[in-house]
């Protein structure tokens, strides 16, 4: 796999960054029934993990900051991107530990000590 959800989206590659931009509307997961088509409920799950997790951080740009450091240092050492087929943790595995990071130290108010605490 590509780590990404098999859902419906837009792939491309923005200054040789992969992008998959994920397709989904409003509709409250809990109306999913079982005919629902697999990769809209992808969509549909990734979209509601995706605020559950940027609505659990004080701040989002120091997250998206984090995130985007994290996932550098992860890439540069081989465990971002295709390593999740290896056992290692997937895009949005870094994203709840950044989470996580930002959620126990909210009185961190520099990049440079979250990235330390991160680790």
């Amino acid at each position: 796999g590509d780590g990404l959800l098999h859902s419906p989206g837009l792939e491309f590659a923005f200054y040789g960054t992969p992008v998959k931009l994920l397709l989904a509307n409003n509709t409250d997961v809990s109306e999913i029934s079982p005919e629902t088509n697999n990769s809209r409920v992808s969509a549909l799950i990734a979209r509601l993990v995706s605020k559950t997790v940027l609505d659990a951080v004080p701040d989002t740009d120091m997250f998206h900051r984090l995130l985007m450091c994290a996932r550098l240092w992860a890439k540069q050492r081989g465990l971002y991107g295709q390593s999740h087929d290896f056992g290692y943790i997937g895009g949005m595995g870094w994203a709840i530990c950044c989470a996580h990071v930002c959620q126990t130290t909210p009185q961190s108010k520099s990049l440079e000590q979250l990235f330390m605490a991160f680790f």
